[in-house]
């Protein structure tokens, strides 16, 4: 039976179907996608938006966690993990470079959650604790880098990272 009027959503064109003729779908990954891509190409981020990207950063999830190993969903997944790990650690160094320390911390620990090998984001760890006052705790944060580091690439801290171990012992600000 043929309908009475135009679907919104699909468009029948002889033997093939067009989904979406009328652009009014919208995927969230899609918007995820291109907007972490805009703040990024834009560094330092502006102030003023700071606050905006980290609400659109705090939204991200696994795309389709259900299906986590869905062979034409991998790439996929992949790419928007990576989207957030590099926007999560944009935002943490822009924290830390306008003196919000603990803001930093926030977001390089969601670095780290989703990429224990990503070293520039304990290095971030370690100097904003550091800027807290809590040598102590970068001196740790040292510790798991190492650990991570040997477990995730059998590799050793960067000198970057041990001259901030250094410095961090030797009670000099980093």
């Amino acid at each position: 039976m043929r309908p009475k009027g135009p679907f919104r959503y699909f468009r029948i064109e002889g033997e093939s179907i067009r989904f979406d003729p009328y652009d009014v779908v919208r995927v969230d990954a899609e918007i995820f996608e291109a907007e972490v891509r805009r703040r990024l190409t834009t560094r330092p981020i502006p102030v003023e938006a700071l606050e905006a990207f980290a609400a659109q950063l705090s939204r991200w999830a696994p795309l389709l966690p259900g299906s986590p190993y869905e062979p034409w969903l991998i790439p996929h997944q992949e790419r928007l993990r990576a989207l957030y790990v590099e926007g999560a650690h944009a935002l943490a160094e822009e924290y830390l470079a306008l003196g919000r320390p603990a803001d930093a911390i926030v977001w390089a620990e969601r670095v780290i959650e989703e990429a224990p090998w990503m070293e520039e984001s304990y290095q971030i760890l370690m100097r904003a604790w550091a800027r807290m006052g809590l040598r102590g705790r970068a001196l740790r944060v040292y510790e798991q880098a190492v650990e991570a580091l040997r477990r995730e690439l059998q590799a050793s801290p960067s000198p970057l990272t041990r001259w901030l171990a250094q410095r961090l012992q030797r009670g000099e600000p980093i």
